[in-house]
């Protein structure tokens, strides 16, 4: 029997083969995959960094709106402060030339005058001995319209001397203030005395002397 030559396969040896349209086919449906997921790849990435573009864009201009309110909130302030100042400024120095102006208007508190007058003005025909109070009258004259204050006087009767004080409230010029003196007519004329008064503050003005006309019987 003639021999099988070595070389002989048999059919379950044989590769399988595809065809060339089938292996053009698969692989560009090989090459579409790869390509769809290489634009999917881009397409997240560009997305990502167009996100972030827009996010730092946003937070950009976010900070310069940000900024341009502080300015404008601060400018506001420092205008409001500085409109106050000025406000403040402007009241404190019409405050202060009224003040000046009403101070310079008010006369100065002076005394301007002092008379003196005594009752009982007379004695005559009196009995010696008979008991008299004898009251003398001071009225006191200062500048008109002044601020007001005290006058600081001193009664002379006799060899006597007393203070005495009077007040005068704002706007009042004449006042009075008197001192009584107690004693006896005298045949001698010792009694009734002489009496003047005189301011000694705000400034020094003097009265003239009096005393009750006549002589006892």
């Amino acid at each position: 029997m003639p021999q099988n030559s070595r070389n002989s396969k048999s059919d379950l040896d044989e590769e399988p083969r595809l065809p060339i349209g089938v292996k053009f086919l698969l692989a560009f449906v090989i090459l579409l995959f790869i390509a769809a997921g290489v634009g999917i790849f881009y397409l997240t990435m560009s997305n990502q960094a167009a996100t972030s573009q827009a996010n730092a864009t946003a937070t950009a201009q976010a900070h310069s709106i940000a900024t341009a309110h502080a300015a404008t909130a601060t400018a506001n302030v420092t205008a409001t402060a500085l409109a106050h100042a000025g406000a403040t400024a402007t009241a404190i120095a019409r405050a202060n030339a009224n003040a000046t102006a009403t101070a310079t208007a008010l006369p100065a508190f002076q005394v301007q005058g002092i008379t003196i007058a005594v009752s009982p003005t007379s004695i005559a025909g009196m009995a010696c001995g008979t008991p008299v109070n004898v009251t003398y009258t001071a009225t006191i004259t200062i500048a008109p319209g002044s601020q007001g204050g005290t006058v600081k006087l001193t009664w002379t009767i006799g060899s006597t001397s007393s203070p005495a004080s009077i007040t005068f409230a704002p706007g009042e010029s004449v006042k009075t203030v008197s001192s009584t003196d107690i004693g006896s007519l005298a045949r001698d004329n010792s009694y009734p005395r002489s009496a003047s008064i005189i301011s000694t503050s705000p400034n020094a003005v003097n009265s003239t002397t009096v005393r009750p006309a006549g002589t006892c019987v």
